[in-house]
């Protein structure tokens, strides 16, 4: 009896003394950590509810023009006016400027910039509806 009372508070013990993993830190209305290899999720935070889709959108137009170039971040691209004045969040390109494709993925992923998402589509199919459509046959 003795020996099961001294397991018993080895473990309990060991349980209450052991640190427990703590939820991340985030600033996300919603999130969901998923392991890649097997789909298990392994946290999640409001996670039925329903998101726009702007940052995968974003997400995507980063990849589909990486891709599309070659992953030539250092290419030039001269903006064009009609890649300015876009509405939303902005980088308030100007028409004329010079700036490297590097730069523009940066603004649109770290800023979230509407304008350098229109100027990499643009730059990378000659408008927006062509990259459109060529994303959707990238995405099957």
């Amino acid at each position: 009896m003795q020996v099961r009372v001294m397991i018993l508070t080895v473990l309990l013990s060991t349980v209450l003394v052991c640190p427990v993993a703590a939820a991340p830190a985030t600033s996300a209305a919603s999130t969901v950590l998923m392991d890649g290899d097997t789909g298990r999720i392994l946290y999640a935070q409001d996670e039925n509810t329903p998101r726009p889709m702007a940052s995968t959108t974003k997400l995507m137009t980063a990849l589909v023009a990486v891709e599309s170039l070659g992953g030539d971040l250092a290419r030039p691209v001269k903006i064009q006016p009609e890649w300015t004045g876009i509405e939303g969040t902005s980088l308030y390109l100007r028409p004329g400027e010079i700036l490297q494709v590097e730069t523009l993925l940066y603004g649109l992923l770290l800023h979230s910039g509407n304008d350098a998402a229109v100027a990499l589509a643009g730059y990378c199919a000659g408008d927006v509806e062509t990259f459109v459509a060529g994303s959707y046959t990238h995405l099957r």
